[in-house]
């Protein structure tokens, strides 16, 4: 296997951890003591209601978003479609995750054609999430297997992520292990700036939208509950990223669950816009590993790249 298609590959399982990062990792609410509390609340099937929730007149939408954030959190699981835009491509994934005991959960993933190009593949990928790492298989083809072992998935440690990704991937690695998905929500509330936009229809349900634009500079969490710790992490998250500015939309629905919710930011590696829908939280998730037979750890091909480039250390993939 050419040193290209070992990183490539490198490259593609670390695309699939992003994209759970992006989508479903939160800061860690520990110390509020709001994530013990969160995990006690059994999860329980939600239906769509007519009429959008809104917040009471006393209640700034700020404060709003902080309630929806805590109750959509305390769910526990749901099932989501995503979208993330790049200036590399688009990556879709939908499936069912759980966020009860770190991320957990299954999804069916489209890679940029850029890397299915490189791998030879059609871009499709199977991805499961477990409380400490996640196992990807990108339907490689045969002359790719064999140098393989024949084996379909391979392992990513969360520990691991930070020597494909740099320094974005100890926080990645942190989101992963606290994973919920609400973490939209709460750079929002960070943001001290929420603004109503108004009702809409989304999925032939009325939904209340909410939008902020956030700066690293102007963080506050004003009128808000949100401690400093959540504050910080909020704020250590996009900087990991490179992002110091970003567009929050939200769309709550009438349970006062979050639905929709989109952010625009230009990063370090140029602009990114995810949207991610939720629904039937509550649902019962499946996430059960490939056999270890059939699994390869990452680390090996990490390895195979670093001693095919001549470093003996760790190694950063490309796309050349």
């Amino acid at each position: 296997m050419t040193s290209t298609r070992i990183r490539t590959l490198a490259a593609a399982a670390a695309v699939a951890a992003l994209t759970a990062g992006l989508a479903a990792c939160g800061p860690d609410e520990s110390a509020g003591g709001k994530a013990k509390a969160a995990a006690s609340a059994a999860p329980a099937a939600i239906s769509r209601v007519p009429e959008a929730a809104q917040p009471p007149a006393a209640v700034t939408p700020a404060a709003f978003l902080q309630q929806v954030g805590d109750k959509s959190s305390a769910q526990k699981s749901a099932k989501a479609v995503e979208v993330i835009k790049t200036q590399t491509g688009q990556i879709t994934s939908q499936g069912a995750m759980s966020w009860a005991n770190g991320l957990t959960g299954s999804m069916t993933m489209q890679l940029p054609s850029a890397v299915a190009g490189k791998l030879g593949t059609s871009g499709a990928a199977d991805v499961v999430y477990q409380a400490d790492a996640m196992y990807v298989n990108m339907h490689l083809p045969q002359s790719m297997l064999s140098q393989m072992g024949g084996k379909h998935w391979f392992r990513y440690s969360y520990d691991d992520l930070a020597k494909v990704m740099g320094p974005a991937g100890d926080s990645l690695k942190d989101g992963l292990k606290n994973a919920d998905p609400v973490a939209t929500v709460r750079a929002a509330i960070a943001s001290g700036k929420v603004t109503e936009v108004g009702k809409e229809s989304l999925n032939g349900a009325q939904v209340t939208h909410y939008a902020a634009d956030l700066t690293l500079a102007q963080m506050s969490g004003q009128g808000t509950s949100l401690t400093q710790d959540q504050i910080d992490a909020v704020r250590q998250q996009l900087k990991s990223q490179g992002i110091t500015s970003a567009h929050y939309d939200v769309w709550v629905d009438g349970q006062g669950l979050l639905v929709k919710q989109e952010t625009k930011s230009q990063s370090a590696n140029g602009p990114i816009d995810v949207t991610v829908s939720y629904s039937d939280y509550g649902t019962q998730v499946t996430a059960t590993p490939p056999p270890a037979e059939d699994t390869m750890d990452a680390a090996q091909l990490l390895a195979q790249a670093a001693k095919q480039l001549g470093q003996p250390g760790q190694t950063q993939p490309a796309a050349d």
